[in-house]
């Protein structure tokens, strides 16, 4: 009975730091790596009805590499472009995570009945417009260290 018990123990454990590694990294990877899923994605469900998938997904894959090329070509030619570019990918990057992110909070909320729904915006007041304006402050100030961090991606790790 004890080693039943313990089974249990373990299984629900490792439940929950899978739980919370799919939840952090999916997060994190939508902040930083939007853009280049967008792309790779986009490509690849433009072309899978013509090609096979043998080489639709090697070609995916090529323009993901082509576009990060591209980026760096940019961050070096054009600077004051680059920053701007890369900061409205950052704030993208971040609405995607924010959402994700409460999203996984609110379910697993809602899971264990201690809300009753799950939310995209933070619910702060009862007036919407104003809820909207918070959620993106708070997505602006996300962005801030999401595109230093791409920034310093793109640079090789070099970035103020």
């Amino acid at each position: 009975m004890g080693i039943f018990i313990a089974g249990y123990f373990l299984l629900i454990l490792s439940g929950i730091a899978f739980y919370y590694l799919i939840t952090t990294y999916s997060v994190k990877i939508s902040a930083f790596l939007i853009d280049f899923i967008v792309v790779g994605l986009g490509f690849y469900i433009s072309i899978k009805d013509k090609l096979d998938n043998k080489l639709a997904i090697p070609l995916s894959i090529t323009v993901v590499i082509i576009y990060g090329i591209l980026l760096v070509l940019i961050n070096q030619k054009l600077p004051k472009i680059s920053k701007l570019l890369n900061y409205i990918i950052a704030f993208i990057g971040s609405s995607v995570a924010l959402w994700l992110a409460l999203d996984f909070i609110t379910n697993t909320l809602a899971a264990f009945k201690i809300i009753g729904q799950t939310y995209h915006q933070l619910p702060i007041t009862k007036n919407m417009m104003i809820n909207s304006f918070i959620h993106y402050v708070i997505v602006f100030i996300i962005s801030i260290p999401v595109f230093k961090g791409r920034m310093k991606f793109i640079l090789g790790g070099t970035y103020e």
